[in-house]
């Protein structure tokens, strides 16, 4: 799900609020059910910095993340910074981005994805990895060969899981 978003005439800090009162009964539920839950921070939306999404969990009890480093990598934040999420996490988008690209071949992002699945391995992470390579208009994320960067991305994997 998307985290919501700031309404005209809002502060994020009021955004923040406001999401974390909808996103509790759901994520009740969604335990209730057995249903996984996750929300994803993105770019143009309500949390665009990582401590907004520490903020919103913590707010939130139970609530998970679908950690997608390359909106926060095209936002200019590091890595290790980035990483603080990865215990949040119960989803996972791999592609490679850079700063101000959004999305980038494997040869020019900025993403080390060693240590990404790394962190992921030693907070107990065992569920799906999602490739997540678009062509589409949004962010100028058109040039890439999409089923190219799969491959990459797939390869880089199975060269770390050995």
């Amino acid at each position: 799900m998307l985290p919501g978003l700031i309404n005209p005439g809002q502060s994020r800090k009021q955004a923040i609020a406001n999401s974390a009162e909808a996103l509790k009964p759901l994520v009740e539920a969604s335990q209730r059910s057995g249903i996984g839950l996750s929300i994803e921070p993105h770019v143009h939306g309500v949390l665009e910095s990582v401590d907004a999404v520490h903020e919103l969990v913590s707010k939130v009890p139970g609530l998970r993340i679908t950690l997608d480093l390359a909106h926060f990598t095209a936002l200019g934040y590091r890595q290790d910074e980035i990483e603080t999420l990865v215990p949040h996490a119960g989803h996972v988008h791999l592609r490679q981005a850079r700063q101000g690209a959004l999305q980038a071949k494997m040869e020019q992002g900025t993403i080390n994805f060693p240590s990404l699945f790394s962190a992921l391995r030693d907070v107990g992470y065992d569920d799906w990895l999602s490739i997540e390579v678009v062509h589409q208009a949004y962010m100028d994320t058109l040039y890439d060969d999409v089923l190219t960067e799969t491959v990459k991305m797939r390869d880089a994997f199975r060269a770390w899981s050995r």
